[in-house]
């Protein structure tokens, strides 16, 4: 597979949650946080919404902005509570405000490093994490919805896409129809196009409808120690119920990025909790994942690095599937 730095896989948003940190000073004063001698630094990561690090003589926290309206931005608080009550390492909600039509929470601080920057550190890391990683992964899945679709502050479904699977297939060709072709060529188009007709069946065949799916779950959003242990699961504002392999798809996108265990030990892990994980997962969770690339070519903003690594992605799923090499992942 073609190698794609971690830090230039995607452009940053155009429309990114601008944060003023006088702003967020004053939005932590109102949650009560001692301001005397209080040190602000925003952090990095993030797509739309805005992390700051807040640190005073006795204590560090997170507060986080959300760039989306209030009840999106509650149903992550809510979707991350509920992970959290249901085992999953998630940073305590330690407080949260609403102003106008801005959600603010503030977040407990995991004191470490995120699993994206250990790995570019090149520091060693061990198979107990990865088995720890998958196992974490196996208690997101064992949440169970009454459907799949996309849910409210209060964890109800407010918009039910009944069968995920078959509305993902229907959005897809809708965005290959309509993709410009500097963004995607014809021709691959037309392959990808091909690829779903001949393949989905085995999403259809390995199917896990109706569980919490993160979305996001990569290595940005996975916090270790400073020695390399697993610590928490970040940013659940993507997460709805939906065919769970999808995070499968998201994790092993770039699997270059890990050891030659990683793939193994993660899905001892997972297995460890969740024993019905298909055997052709690595086929379903790469065809899930076009979704995501779907996604990515479909914004409106011209981000021309999230485009190429699309390309990249969509290019080398359809070489894995004509060189029967999917099952090596």
């Amino acid at each position: 597979m073609r190698k794609i730095h971690p830090k230039e896989r995607y452009s940053k948003s155009a429309t990114r949650n601008v944060v003023d940190l006088e702003m967020a000073k004053r939005t932590a004063q109102q949650m009560g946080w001692p301001t005397q001698g209080l040190k602000l630094e925003l952090l990095s990561g993030g797509f739309m919404n805005a992390n700051v690090l807040l640190e005073s003589t006795s204590a560090k926290a997170v507060l986080r902005i959300s760039a989306h309206d209030a009840d999106l931005a509650r149903k992550e608080l809510a979707v991350a509570e509920h992970a959290k009550a249901a085992g999953v390492c998630v940073p305590q909600l330690l407080h949260n405000i609403q102003d106008g039509n801005r959600v603010c929470s503030l977040w407990e601080c995991i004191e470490g490093e995120t699993l994206e920057d250990f790995l570019l550190a090149e520091k060693e890391v061990s198979k107990e994490l990865f088995h720890d990683i998958g196992a974490q992964l196996g208690k997101i899945h064992g949440i169970e919805f009454s459907s799949d679709g996309f849910l409210n502050s209060k964890l109800e479904i407010s918009q039910d896409l009944g069968d995920s699977d078959k509305f993902l297939v229907t959005y897809m060709k809708r965005v290959l129809s309509d993709v410009p072709e500097e963004r995607l060529s014809a021709d691959t188009k037309q392959q990808l196009l091909s690829l779903i007709e001949r393949e989905w069946h085995q999403v259809e065949a390995s199917s896990q409808r109706k569980r919490l799916t993160h979305f996001d779950f990569n290595p940005k959003n996975i916090m270790l120690s400073s020695t390399g242990e697993f610590r928490a699961i970040l940013d659940w504002e993507f997460a709805m119920p939906a065919n769970a392999l999808a995070d499968f798809g998201n994790f092993f996108r770039f699997t270059y990025d890990y050891p030659e265990f990683a793939v193994v030990e993660f899905e001892k892990g997972y297995r460890g909790v969740r024993r019905c994980l298909p055997e052709n997962w690595r086929a379903s969770s790469r065809l899930l994942d076009l979704g995501a690339m779907c996604g990515f070519l479909e914004r409106k903003e011209n981000y021309d690095k999230t485009f190429f690594t699309a390309r990249v992605v969509i290019e080398e799923t359809l070489r894995a599937f004509a060189d029967k090499m999917v099952f090596r992942y």
